[in-house]
């Protein structure tokens, strides 16, 4: 490798950031500074390397000097030691030279190496973010105080995430179901990711459910709320009685009216079909029990309508399902199998 093209490239900033880091490590090595030496060398000693220089005869300087007068020593020269003398005093001269333009590259490139690496964006030293997660499995619900005064109804099989500093960061991820009654902060918004859609709200109450592969319901009770979506950058701001709806991977977000008393019953312990799709259904059943239902034959034109109260059993809830929707079921502990029998 061409070091002292490199070196060149360098101080004329031609040098990737990369090239420039290797260079600048390999001038700090031992070889690299011996190098150097050497450079400085060949390039100060270059053009006397065939000048003549006259020896010095020290018998005839001895003969031709020293009176003394004075007791000071007066030396009396020829002219050829006037020339050596000379000669010597310029290689002197010249090695001090030498001995400066070695320290000002040094210095230089120490310079340079300071400035380079000064610019080298440094990795900034953040502090990890401290999150609390509170999360619910089947047949279990909670109610949460957040550190901002807000609460959090939390239905089965959903979490929240949250920053630790909540009250200078109000940002939650929401994985299923949940109702919050947000406390206002004009300084600082109230926001719940929900997969693809983002609520935003300032003092407000609305209710999200967002199980996975089921579609994304956000519905607003009071105050107003904006929900994005970052898919399609889409932003809905909803009113009371109104709700924002995305299914599965469809491109738009729809707003459509709400029954909201019927969306937030699930908080007051009441389990309610009204014309239901069977799948769905099925996924409330497992949720809200704990269980695993396994279906065998063809629900998915079946629909189904019931009202529950928390407490009733899930044998109960079944088996008045079963006269409207025409199904056979068994249980097995926390195993459900039913059969279709239409």
């Amino acid at each position: 490798m061409d070091r002292y093209k490199q070196l060149k490239d360098f101080l004329e900033h031609k040098l990737s950031e990369q090239e420039s880091k290797e260079f600048v490590e390999w001038f700090l090595s031992e070889g690299g500074r011996e190098k150097l030496s050497a450079a400085i060398d060949d390039a100060w000693d270059q053009p006397y390397k065939n000048e003549n220089y006259v020896e010095l005869d020290i018998e005839t300087l001895l003969e031709k000097t020293h009176h003394k007068k004075n007791n000071e020593v007066i030396l009396t020269h020829s002219k050829s030691h006037k020339k050596e003398v000379r000669l010597m005093d310029n290689r002197k001269r010249l090695l001090a030279w030498k001995i400066a333009a070695s320290m000002a590259i040094v210095f230089l490139l120490s310079l340079l190496t300071f400035n380079f690496f000064k610019k080298v964006p440094k990795e900034e030293i953040i502090q990890e973010k401290v999150f609390v997660t509170k999360s619910n499995p089947s047949g279990m619900k909670t109610k949460i105080r957040l550190p901002d005064g807000s609460m959090v109804f939390l239905n089965s099989e959903s979490s929240i995430t949250y920053p630790k500093d909540f009250i200078n960061d109000r940002k939650i991820t929401l994985i299923g179901e949940a109702f919050f009654e947000v406390k206002k902060d004009s300084l600082h918004p109230f926001e719940v990711k929900s997969h693809r859609l983002i609520t935003q709200a300032l003092g407000t109450s609305f209710n999200i459910k967002a199980f996975e592969d089921e579609k994304i319901e956000v519905a607003l009770l009071t105050g107003k709320v904006s929900v994005s979506d970052e898919v399609t950058d889409q932003v809905l701001f909803l009113d009371p009685g109104e709700g924002a709806v995305v299914k599965g991977n469809s491109p738009s977000l729809k707003k459509q009216k709400i029954d909201m008393k019927f969306i937030t019953q699930w908080m007051y312990g009441v389990l309610e079909f009204n014309r239901t799709p069977f799948p769905e259904i099925i996924k409330e059943l497992e949720r809200w029990y704990g269980v695993t239902i396994t279906v065998k034959g063809d629900a998915s034109a079946v629909k189904g309508s019931g009202k529950f109260r928390d407490g009733e059993s899930l044998d109960n809830v079944l088996d008045v399902l079963s006269y409207s929707m025409s199904f056979d079921f068994a249980i097995d502990k926390d195993k459900v199998t039913i059969k279709i029998t239409h």
